[in-house]
């Protein structure tokens, strides 16, 4: 063992506790737990990605950590699970704290949301709002088109049919996503972030006629494709943990073998995706189930154990993380998750292969402000997360809108994203703040379609009475 016999025997059975309490603490803060919340999705995510593989890594040596040297210093694997143990109990301290704040009572609002179904409305069926959709997916077409004649339609994808090794593929991946030569996230959010979006609405929509339907289905093979085509793991498994997450909220409930075909045809498409992108044809699936294995439970958490090593050397940062959009605070912009990884793997710089290395929100904050914000920032972001899930449950315990509905889902799956990044950014966050506004957007369009339609047809019915 990792630790000794002892500590490492010590740190699983505490382990074990604090998952047990700390979902016990979860839900007494979120109240009836049928579906994936904000603050439930989260702590599932962060128990997946950061805190499963800070127990392994301090229990259970790995041999790719091993061969980097991660197991000369164990003091630090053990303060990254003293860390992410913390988490477990911050964050929903975090999360009381907002029930206080508000006098919000969890249970009685989250049995009156699961309670009320989805709702269609005449303003949802509306020629309109179908046309609009159509407009803003042709918009992001276009974008898709431009992005595509800007790398001169060389997509990863496409190489793998030219015969690619993996290392050509990666660098081609690294020239077409975080080297590219002209704000990626700037086509990202068009190509990417808003049919995703339309894919939302049109889940829901696609009760109401078979022409939304065909919508629906356009949009989901579009979302597959880039998904798929940089030849990354990651969107195509969170596509369909997306769909999954709209399955259980349009149904008020988690079903579990629904839930169980989800891990299980993720862990084809993962397997598969190791084979024909990654190069792994020759290994057998036992090897490519512990590559996968390791991705999931260590690949993300172990950038915490790396963040207080580049600590050790350079010392804190001082909010240089922190967004500088156009250079207006004094002070440059240090891309943290890029510096990591040429900390790590310094022969990438060599190879022009721009890489990153994100790992769960606290590590920015430590890499900041040291360890006491570190901890704050879990009490912050807890708050956070339960004042958006107090605000959207309470609104749609009334009435389930659909649109209303798609931004609360849009946000369920945009904070799962903390689990392996930081929330520094979030005040500037374009992958927050676009997709949100397109959605909020959509709903101004329809609620004023209808509100003018009523105002019409009362006029109609004044002016017929009048003449009576």
């Amino acid at each position: 063992m990792v630790q000794g016999i002892f500590l490492s025997s010590a740190i699983l059975i505490i382990s074990l506790f604090s998952v047990y309490l700390s979902f016990k603490l979860l839900k007494a803060a979120s109240g009836n737990i049928k579906i994936p919340y904000i603050s439930v999705f989260f702590w599932f995510k962060y128990l997946i990605f950061a805190y499963i593989g800070s127990v392994i890594l301090n229990i259970i040596p790995q041999e790719y950590e091993a061969n980097l040297g991660v197991y000369q210093r164990k003091d630090i694997l053990f303060t990254t699970w003293l860390y992410t143990t913390a988490g477990l109990f911050f964050i929903p301290l975090g999360m009381f704290i907002a029930n206080l704040i508000t006098k919000y009572k969890p249970n009685y609002y989250t049995n009156k949301f699961l309670q009320n179904p989805i709702i269609i409305e005449k303003r949802d069926k509306s020629i309109i709002i179908y046309i609009l959709i159509w407009v803003l997916f042709l918009i992001s077409l276009f974008v898709f088109f431009l992005y595509l004649k800007k790398i001169n339609f060389n997509i990863p994808l496409l190489g793998i049919f030219q015969g690619l090794d993996a290392s050509k593929l990666a660098l081609l991946r690294s020239e077409i996503t975080n080297n590219f030569s002209g704000k990626y996230y700037r086509y990202a959010l068009f190509m990417k972030d808003l049919p995703l979006i339309l894919l939302l609405i049109s889940y829901f929509y696609k009760r109401i006629s078979f022409k939304w339907k065909i919508l629906f289905m356009i949009l989901l093979f579009y979302n597959i494709f880039v998904s798929v085509m940089d030849i990354q793991k990651a969107p195509l498994i969170k596509l369909l943990l997306l769909l999954g997450l709209l399955y259980f909220y349009e149904r008020n409930n988690v079903d579990i073998k629904k839930f169980l075909k989800i891990i299980f045809i993720s862990s084809i498409l993962l397997i598969l995706m190791y084979m024909f992108f990654m190069g792994h044809k020759d290994n057998s699936i036992l090897d490519i189930l512990a590559l996968i294995f390791h991705r999931v439970f260590i690949g993300s958490i172990i950038a915490l154990y790396w963040i207080q090593l580049y600590q050790e050397q350079y010392g804190y940062i001082y909010g240089a993380s922190f967004p500088n959009p156009a250079n207006i605070f004094p002070f440059k912009h240090i891309n943290i998750t890029v510096e990591l990884q040429y900390f790590v793997h310094p022969e990438l710089y060599d190879l022009g292969i721009v890489g990153s290395a994100p790992t769960v929100f606290i590590a920015d904050w430590f890499i900041n402000f040291g360890p006491l914000i570190a901890l704050f920032s879990m009490i912050l972001f807890g708050f956070i997360i339960q004042i958006l899930d107090i605000y959207f449950i309470t609104k749609l315990s009334k009435r389930k809108d659909i649109l209303l509905s798609v931004l609360y889902i849009f946000l369920i799956y945009y904070f799962g994203r903390y689990a392996e990044s930081s929330f520094i950014g979030i005040l500037f966050d374009a992958n927050l703040i676009i997709p949100s506004f397109m959605i909020i957007f959509i709903i101004l369009i329809r609620n004023t379609l209808f509100k003018r339609k009523k105002i019409e047809k009362n006029n109609s019915f004044n002016i017929s009475s009048s003449k009576v």
